[in-house]
């Protein structure tokens, strides 16, 4: 009998597959390090070091995560962490989805050896066929809490074995985004877990935030502009095989419109035009934004 697929388990795991990176995997850990010395964890480096981008669009991580889904990935954001997380377990799918839902996956790269001592990476084996988070969303009443959803999750999984991910420097664990899955605790608080994780997204859907899309209405908070760590260029939308509209409404909430829907009404249009607009302006100066604030907490970090 052969070993449990990813269908199965939501995880598949490539010993070794970054071993001959070494040079790489070094040099996002020096990244780290350098520009950001006073934080465990960091969100989107990419924008901002190519040696984090280069990690996350590896052609060895691409194409493993292409031969699981059988599409082309878009890798969109990246975490890099110095230390074990702790964190409880949770599903990614809470903070991005697709639509249809789970096209989305992650690729978490040790940087280093990683023993239970450091606080790996722990998830619960098939736990993704399951579709508590989307159905907790789906339940939800009001804004979502992020607390109420966690107790929710330890109560769901109980005592069901975790399975734990200790690596070696270059293993790669991909897990589908509906994994239920966190940080062991940390044994030794002196240790660090050097690690980087990449999330993708498939090519050919709609992509959005499930904990800010209004529970049970059609409008969602898509995720605008999703730009291609790839490429560094925005990525269009798509629903049943061809581009898709966005009409960008109040508080954050975008209507799909299919090629056959009738456009809205001409002001609706404009407005919707200017949301656009000033979401790609935020998006394209935060790290600016970023860098003035790593400037800062280092100057305080120096005394």
């Amino acid at each position: 009998m052969g070993s449990p697929s990813f269908a199965d388990t939501g995880v598949a795991i490539h010993r070794g597959l970054l071993t001959t990176a070494v040079t790489l995997l070094d040099g996002v850990r020096a990244a780290h390090d350098t520009r950001w010395p006073t934080q465990d964890r960091v969100l989107d480096g990419w924008r901002r070091d190519p040696r984090v981008r280069a990690l996350a669009t590896h052609p060895a991580v691409l194409d493993a995560v292409e031969s699981v889904y059988g599409r082309s990935p878009i890798p969109f954001q990246t975490l890099n962490f110095r230390r074990g997380t702790g964190q409880p377990l949770h599903a990614d799918l809470i903070h991005f989805d697709s639509v249809p839902t789970g096209w989305v996956c992650a690729a978490w790269v040790a940087l280093e050896d990683i023993d239970d001592d450091q606080g790996p990476v722990e998830y619960v084996p098939g736990s993704h066929l399951e579709d508590f988070s989307r159905v907790h969303l789906a339940e939800r009443t009001g804004r979502f809490d992020n607390a109420v959803y966690e107790d929710a999750v330890a109560r769901h999984v109980g005592d069901r074995p975790r399975a734990r991910f200790t690596a070696s420097a270059g293993d790669v664990l991909i897990w589908h985004g509906a994994l239920l899955h966190g940080g062991a605790p940390v044994v030794d608080p002196a240790s660090t877990r050097w690690s980087q994780v990449t999330h993708y997204f498939l090519d050919g859907f709609a992509y959005v935030t499930p904990q800010r899309s209004p529970a049970g209405s059609d409008d969602f908070f898509v995720r605008d502009p999703l730009v291609d760590i790839s490429t560094g260029r925005p990525v269009g939308h798509t629903l049943d095989g061809a581009p898709a509209r966005l009409w960008r409404r109040a508080h954050d909430r975008t209507t799909l419109l299919r090629a056959a829907d009738p456009p809205p009404p001409v002001p609706a249009r404009v407005a919707s035009t200017v949301r656009g607009a000033r979401r790609r302006v935020a998006w394209w100066t935060e790290p600016a934004r970023d860098a003035l604030r790593d400037h800062l907490r280092g100057r305080r970090a120096r005394g």
